[in-house]
């Protein structure tokens, strides 16, 4: 299928189009600064404790985004709420490993049959499961308009309006390559050592896709789009920054549709074609309020619960879309217990630790299969978090978890830990 220029520009080098992006909107930003307060937000992650091996000891920028709003359109004249725009566009990349399903069906490896299991095990040529160690880049743009409307009935709410309806777009590119960290007796995942593609991208083709990962057909450079529309539901109460008493919640309906730039990879692979549901409801109570005579905090401790709906249904669903255990309809109920200890030097500077017991269960059929089968599947863990803010530009978070129920995949306990270091800037 021939591919118009642009998309051939947009495939081929992702990074100069994100670059030509961010310079020409942030240019136009400053030169209508005058006419709007809302702050442009240029923001970079560091992932302190699983970063990239061998940049920088794991501390190198993994991912970069610019972020741009707007929130005083006068859209519509005699609408009490103002109407929003939202500019947010991004780059990283990752180090990832595709394993466990078979490549030409979707089916997971812990259906397979004791026979099956050995002729892997004896077979290098047999084995579907294994896909390997690979190198991800991504990029991503995203537009919505956003309209409040309905006065919320809640004085002490951060939001005047009740509800906020938002409609948008995302384009997702993806490239993935071989791993740049092989080591000395390292082997490509792709190809073998004459350049010829090996494994299960020897046997692939247009007629026998890579169906378990459809983001590894064709050259794996990949690029999807998905219409999204929200519904958030603001009734709560801002006791003040960081303390929220009431209810919070949102409805997600996401389209991805095959015509929408998710056919025009290379050699015409569908990259995307799903549908999904997504619904999130977040209580909390407030227990203990102490604060300084300047109005600091002191101490504050409050009771958090929520409840996430999730279902996907599709063809074709991204890997940033993929679900738990790749089964279709996910519910998880989260318990929590928050501290927030005092602020110091200034009140953008300030700690807190939560600790939280997490319950989900998976069920439905399994996404990117030819053979789908129907299976449920259970997780629990317990999990804390210390979180270290300053001056509202640096933020540390340290998250610890214990698994003492993993479902289908696993029934062992573990331990799992994880760092990131957060900078942020508003110009």
């Amino acid at each position: 299928m021939e591919l118009f220029l642009w998309e051939k520009i947009l495939i081929s080098d992702m990074r100069k189009v994100l670059s030509i992006l961010i310079i020409f909107t942030l240019s136009m930003s400053l030169c209508f600064a005058e006419e709007y307060s809302e702050p442009i937000t240029l923001k970079t992650e560091i992932n302190g404790v699983s970063g990239y091996p061998g940049f920088g000891l794991g501390l190198f920028p993994a991912s970069t985004s610019f972020q741009y709003l707007r929130s005083d359109i006068k859209l519509f004249e005699d609408a009490p709420f103002d109407s929003k725009l939202y500019f947010y566009i991004t780059y990283g990349f990752s180090n990832v490993n595709d394993n466990g399903r078979e490549w030409d069906t979707g089916r997971p490896s812990y259906l397979l049959t004791q026979y099956e299991k050995e002729r892997i095990n004896n077979d290098a040529l047999y084995d579907k499961f294994t896909v390997g160690n690979a190198f991800r880049q991504h990029g991503a743009i995203e537009l919505w308009f956003g309209q409040p409307f309905i006065e919320n009935p809640v004085k002490e709410s951060e939001y005047r309006q009740l509800f906020e309806f938002r409609f948008g777009i995302n384009i997702r590119y993806t490239a993935t390559t071989e791993s740049l960290s092989l080591g000395a007796g390292g082997s490509p995942t792709f190809v073998d050592l004459d350049g010829k593609p090996k494994g299960i991208f020897a046997h692939a083709s247009q007629e026998r896709p890579i169906i378990a990962y459809p983001w590894l057909n064709g050259d794996r450079r990949v690029l999807s789009a998905y219409l999204f529309s929200t519904l958030y539901f603001y009734p709560y109460r801002e006791i003040r920054a960081g303390v929220q008493d009431g209810v919070y919640g949102y409805l997600t309906v996401e389209y991805s549709p095959r015509w929408l730039l998710n056919n025009i990879s290379p050699k015409g692979y569908v990259t995307s074609d799903y549908y999904r549901l997504n619904a999130y409801l977040e209580e909390k109570l407030v227990l203990f309020d102490d604060r300084q005579s300047n109005g600091w905090n002191w101490l504050a401790i409050y009771f958090g619960h929520s409840n996430t709906v999730n279902h996907i249904e599709g063809k074709v669903v991204p890997y940033y879309k993929i679900p738990s255990n790749y089964l279709s309809t996910q519910i998880s109920d989260r318990l929590w217990l928050h501290f927030m200890g005092p602020n110091f030097i200034t009140s953008d500077c300030y700690s807190y630790l939560e600790l939280a017991l997490n319950n989900s269960i998976s069920f439905g059929e399994t996404v990117n299969s030819s053979e789908p089968f129907d299976a449920v599947s259970y997780s629990g863990s317990f999990s804390l978090t210390l979180h270290l803010r300053l001056f509202n530009f640096i933020r540390f978070t340290y998250d610890c978890s214990y698994t003492f129920a993993q479902g289908i995949n696993s029934s062992y306990p573990r331990w799992n830990q994880g760092a990131i270091i957060n900078f942020s800037v508003s110009i």
